[in-house]
């Protein structure tokens, strides 16, 4: 069984799923968003297989096709999650169905992840009362996935919920383990700079905790030891205007950080947004006129290489300013860029409130909206 053949079961179970419901909901949502799955795909993919060996081989393969861009990955990961679910309907004496429920377990995961919060409640039945002892020896992770898993069900209301709705459910469980206290640490890790600071000081005051779960949580407080500060910049920005932060005092700014790699096309060729200047564009185009500014910051020590992205179809509407190696200290922090460093190592993005301070900075381009939203009101 070759990969190119689970990439092709794949299609072939996606499109039948696809045409068989199309005529009774044509209004479904795409299946990123949250699309309701047949529970006959994984049915589908493997009546393909002639034995217990070839399904499982099918199986395995599954882990390793990649999808894009014909199908999406939550798709192949719900198939999956449905083959090994039958796989152990069919062969319960398979000497490989400890492994397929595992694996159903990590499909169901990913599913969910991708934003399938329908599958939710699936993943929940796995760890009833009556399943829980078989279970439980498969998965030891169970307790800490279903706090994940759980916390999806906020996944509409953005990622700031999910995570609230995650740290709730990580204080539901009685006994910390190092295991559930790292995944407070990926969370403080990953939130904003309030409830970043508060976990990160939280963990390190724990009696017990380890040196290297200190140490993480020292970078996450280290990280946003700019965060309060004022920023200035009086500058010539690229079109050879004079350029005061000050100018935007009362309105929220975004901070875009970047730098190109030449040759450009290959990077262009590998991720089009590779300069964050697809996201900054739509970013200006939904909240400039309520109250949003944006100033492109380059470090390149080559002026072609920061005018190569401004054709003139590609104009942007805002500022650019090209710093080279000359930024302020309070900019490279803004950045994140170590003292000792010339230039950006990858686009960042950083928020200055309606004062003109620090808000929050190295924002997950998918958090932005968000972010922005929140600073706005």
């Amino acid at each position: 069984m070759t990969r190119e053949l689970a990439q092709r079961i794949v299609m072939v179970a996606c499109l039948t799923c696809t045409f068989g419901g199309f005529a009774q909901n044509q209004n479904r949502r795409p299946a990123e968003s949250n699309e309701p799955w047949p529970v006959d795909s994984g049915v589908l993919a493997l009546n393909i297989a002639t034995n217990a060996d070839q399904a499982w081989t099918m199986i395995k393969e599954m882990r390793q096709v990649n999808p894009r861009p014909k199908v999406p990955e939550v798709k192949t990961s719900a198939i999956a999650a449905d083959m090994c679910r039958e796989f152990v309907k069919r062969y319960p004496d398979h000497g490989q169905v400890t492994a397929a429920k595992k694996m159903r377990c990590e499909f169901l995961i990913r599913t969910i992840e991708l934003g399938n919060t329908n599958r939710i409640d699936e993943f929940e039945d796995l760890f009833q009362a009556d399943r829980t002892a078989e279970f439980t020896s498969i998965f030891p992770r169970h307790e800490i996935e279903l706090a994940r898993m759980r916390a999806f069900r906020a996944y509409p209301a953005g990622t700031a919920a999910v995570r609230q709705e995650l740290e709730k459910n990580l204080r539901s469980i009685k006994h910390w383990t190092t295991e559930v206290e790292y995944e407070v640490l990926k969370l403080a890790e990953q939130s904003d700079p309030e409830n970043a600071r508060r976990l990160a000081q939280e963990l390190i005051a724990l009696p017990h905790a380890t040196t290297p779960l200190k140490k993480r949580a020292t970078n996450v407080l280290e990280k946003y030891v700019a965060v309060g500060r004022p920023i200035q910049l009086k500058a010539t920005v690229l079109d050879g205007a004079a350029f005061d932060l000050e100018q935007w005092k009362g309105k929220v700014v975004l901070l875009h950080f970047w730098a190109p790699k030449p040759p450009q096309a290959l990077y262009h060729d590998i991720d089009p947004d590779w300069n964050g200047l697809v996201s900054a564009r739509n970013i200006y185009e939904k909240f400039h006129d309520r109250g949003l500014e944006i100033l492109s910051i380059n470090m390149a020590t080559k002026e072609k290489l920061v005018r190569q992205p401004m054709r003139a179809e590609d104009r942007i509407p805002w500022p650019h300013y090209w710093a080279s190696t000359n930024l302020s200290a309070e900019l490279r922090a803004a950045a994140g860029m170590a003292s000792n460093h010339l230039t950006l190592a990858t686009t960042t993005f950083a928020l200055l409130d309606r004062n003109a301070t620090l808000h929050d900075r190295d924002v997950p381009r998918s958090e932005l909206p968000e972010r922005i939203e929140k600073l706005l009101k």
